[in-house]
C-alpha cells in the first residue's frame, strides 16, 4: 500500500478513535520514513493506539528521577524534553537514552548531545553483534563512565567493550601514564566510532520495524 493512500485512510482511523487517534496519527506523519507511517498506522487501524501509551506513572518515574539528578523539578523537566528530542531522532528508546543519560551522570559526566551520540554509536555496534538495543545502551554508557574515570580498570573496559588497546588508543591520539588514559580518550573513541561506518548502520536500523514501532510509542508516550 502506498503512502499517499496510507495518508487518505488514516482520516478514517482517526474519527474511529476519537482525539487520541488525531494525536497519533498527526505524530505518526512527523516521523521521518515511510516505514514509520506503515508501522504507525497499522498500530492505528489494529486499535493498539492507545495499549501503546505508557501508564502515567512511568513519565512521573522518570521526572522524579532527573528531577533529583538535576537538583530541581525544573531542571529535571528540561533534562526530560532534552532526552526525548534526542530519542525522537535516535534508534534508541526514550528509556535507553534516559538510562543512558543518568549513567553518564553517575560518573561524573554531563550527558550532552555529543556523548549520547556516541553511546548511541557504541549500542548500534553492539546491536549489529547480535545484542539487544537497550542491553547494549546500558552496557556501553556504563563502559563509557568507567572508561572515562580514568583508573586502572579504563584499558579493560574498553578493550572489553569496543575491543580498543592501548596501542589503538596511543594512535588515535591518547596519552598514558602507567597505563592510565589522561588525555585525548573521548575525542579518540568518537574519532574510532567515525570510522566503524556507525552512520549507515543507524540508518540502516532505523527502517527495521523494531525501531520504527519503538520511536513511534515514544511519540505517543510524549503527546500524552
Amino acid at each position: 500500500i502506498g503512502i499517499k493512500a496510507l495518508a487518505l485512510e488514516s482520516g478514517g482511523a482517526s474519527a474511529a478513535i476519537g482525539s487520541i487517534g488525531s494525536a497519533i496519527t498527526k505524530t505518526i506523519f512527523q516521523m521521518k520514513s515511510a516505514i514509520f507511517v506503515a508501522v504507525g498506522l497499522k498500530l492505528v487501524f489494529d486499535g493498539l493506539g492507545t495499549a501503546l501509551l505508557k501508564p502515567a506513572s512511568d513519565m512521573e518515574q522518570f521526572r522524579v528521577k532527573l528531577s533529583a539528578l538535576e537538583g530541581s523539578a525544573e531542571k529535571g523537566r528540561q533534562r526530560l524534553e532534552e532526552f526525548f528530542t534526542f530519542a525522537m531522532k535516535s534508534p534508541l528508546n526514550v528509556k535507553s537514552v534516559i538510562d543512558a543519560g543518568m549513567n553518564l551522570e553517575k560518573f561524573g559526566l554531563t550527558a550532552t548531545k555529543v556523548r549520547l551520540e556516541m553511546v548511541q554509536g557504541m549500542a548500534v555496534l553492539g546491536r549489529a553483534a547480535g545484542e539487544g538495543m537497550e542491553s547494549a545502551a546500558a552496557r556501553m554508557s556504563t563502559a563509557f563512565g568507567k572508561a572515562m574515570s580514568g583508573s586502572l580498570t579504563s584499558l579493560r573496559v574498553l578493550r572489553d567493550n569496543l575491543g580498543l588497546t592501548k596501542n589503538k588508543l596511543m594512535e588515535l591520539g591518547v596519552t598514558f601514564e602507567k597505563n592510565v588514559p589522561v588525555k585525548g580518550l573521548e575525542e579518540a573513541i568518537n574519532r574510532y566510532l567515525q570510522s566503524r561506518n556507525i552512520k549507515s548502520l543507524t540508518t540502516a536500523l532505523e527502517s527495521t520495524f523494531e525501531v520504527a514501532s519503538s520511536n513511534i510509542k515514544d511519540a505517543l508516550f510524549r503527546i500524552m
